[in-house]
């Protein structure tokens, strides 16, 4: 065993305990984080013979035998006592499709949309009702409405993904009601390859109702796409400029290997005191500023996890985490100019399925060496410094278990002689147009699952103060910082467990 994999922890689990269906995603409540739904998938098989023709021969023994297939699942709601290690089954809803894929909503977090292999999303509401369960000590799962997203519904939707804040292109129109001003919605990728975005544009009231427009992006070739990211950038230069304009991208990866990207052209922003012009050219298609696929040139098998880093464009161009079934992450630069840059790669050992930001961590600087004219004071005007920025990553690694990782990318700062000194903190102005350097670090391997881990998360300690109160709970919140606790699952032995690593 060499060095490095020496310091990779290789954690047990706490709690393991098995479903009565396979679990193909899972996801923690945003507004009840001890609570977390699982998203089930049961393929049904029941073999028969043709009927009879009629004409009374005896039964051929050679007779064809035909497989009908009957896909179903189930929603799950669990609670998880994080002091006792306990995981405890709080309701189940049975459906008559299977559960490809579930996300809460990024800020109305009582919001759960479904994908369903029946072609259709689902919304759900997760919160506790004081009206109709008053009784209850958790929250409820309660459907609100299920919508056909594909003409054909035995082409299932495969991954659902909502869109941040400020994402659409159309400008400003009325309040969400959060409070912000534009439009929500989803994006939805399908087995034969189609993307579609659906758009709410009054935000929080339309999205319950169901009313949205459709925008639908044909693919090159007729396969499945497994994955679609959708985020914002800004330009390197306006960094720390609050009011400087997000540019939207969608990203998506389809099972030939290909990452395509689509940036779109915000318009100006329009008069917020406008109650919205709803005959507005609401088709994405027509907003699109640029769109490459790089034909799979990157990725020797499907891409199946897409995660945009939060940083600003690099030389124009956003960078991203891949996983794809050949088994290795990727930091990516989705460049037209190279049809994507790959300036990290490391083997996981099984397909990378789903990756999950944890946490980032902006450590400061380092001095750095290779830049640093040690020779001569005369040639000190300008002086640099190494800074380092870490990306915590949760990876679900099909075959190979679960894996935690550190993503380190590395820059340089720039100060002139008469700044003061860089503080290690990493004051002083980045070089915003560098690449830098990546390195990507295995932190931790869980491989306790028997089959595919398709699904992952982590618990978020509750913030809003609620608890025991006291020193046992402040002690115990010290403690969690420094440990991250994980919950992961596996599909065919049906099994869901519970563990902790060090951070």
């Amino acid at each position: 065993m060499n060095e490095e994999e020496e310091t990779i922890q290789h954690p047990s689990s706490l709690t393991t305990v098995f479903l009565d269906q396979p679990p193909s995603c899972l996801e923690f409540c945003p507004a009840d984080p001890d609570h977390f739904v699982v998203g089930t998938y049961l393929l049904s098989e029941a073999k028969k013979k043709n009927q009879d023709d009629g004409n009374g021969a005896e039964e051929d023994e050679n007779e064809e035998v035909v497989v009908d297939q009957k896909k179903t699942g189930s929603l799950q709601l669990w609670r998880l006592d994080v002091m006792a290690s306990e995981l405890t089954q709080k309701q189940v809803v049975t459906l008559p499709h299977a559960v490809f894929d579930l996300h809460f909503h990024p800020r109305e977090r009582t919001l759960l949309a479904v994908a369903t292999s029946a072609a259709s999303v689902s919304l759900y509401r997760v919160a506790r009702s004081e009206a109709s369960a008053p009784d209850l000590d958790f929250p409820q799962i309660q459907h609100i409405w299920t919508i056909q997203t594909h003409e054909d519904p035995t082409i299932p939707a495969l991954f659902l993904a909502w869109a941040p804040e400020r994402w659409f292109p159309f400008g400003k129109s009325v309040c969400f009601c959060d409070g912000s001003t534009s439009a929500d919605g989803f994006a939805v990728t399908f087995s034969d390859g189609r993307t579609s975005v659906f758009t709410a544009r009054r935000g929080g009231e339309q999205l319950v109702r169901a009313e949205f427009v459709e925008s639908q992006f044909e693919p090159r070739e007729s396969i499945e796409t497994w994955f679609v990211a959708l985020a914002t950038f800004q330009p390197a230069s306006s960094s720390g400029n609050n009011n400087a304009q997000a540019i939207p991208f969608l990203f998506t990866g389809n099972d030939f290997g290909s990452l395509q990207t689509r940036r779109f052209a915000p318009v100006e922003q329009e008069d917020p005191s406008n109650d919205g012009d709803m005959d507005m050219d609401m088709d994405l298609n027509n907003y699109e500023a640029l769109n490459f696929d790089d034909k799979a040139r990157h990725h020797t098998a499907g891409v199946t996890a897409i995660l945009p880093l939060p940083t600003p464009l690099i030389q124009d161009s956003p960078l991203l985490l891949t996983g794809s079934y050949d088994e290795f992450i990727r930091v990516y630069h989705a460049t037209p100019r190279t049809k994507g840059k790959v300036l990290a790669e490391t083997r996981l050992g099984g397909g990378v399925w789903r990756l999950q930001l944890i946490d980032i961590v902006e450590e400061g600087r380092e001095r750095d060496p290779l830049t640093v004219q040690s020779s001569s004071e005369d040639d000190s005007n300008e002086d640099t410094t190494s800074y380092r920025t870490r990306f915590l990553i949760l990876a679900s690694c099909m075959h190979a278990g679960t894996r935690i990782l550190n993503v380190i990318w590395r820059r340089r700062r720039a100060r002139s002689s008469s700044s003061s000194d860089v503080t290690d903190s990493g004051s002083g102005a980045l070089i915003e147009e560098e690449v830098g350097e990546w390195d990507i670090q295995l932190l931790a391997k869980f491989t306790e699952h028997q089959s595919m881990n398709y699904a992952s998360d982590f618990w978020k300690q509750r913030g809003d103060g609620g608890g025991r109160g006291g020193k046992e709970e402040e002690e115990e919140k010290e403690e969690n910082k420094k440990q991250l606790v994980c919950l992961s699952s596996s599909f065919y032995d049906r099994r869901l467990c519970l563990w902790r690593v060090d951070i």
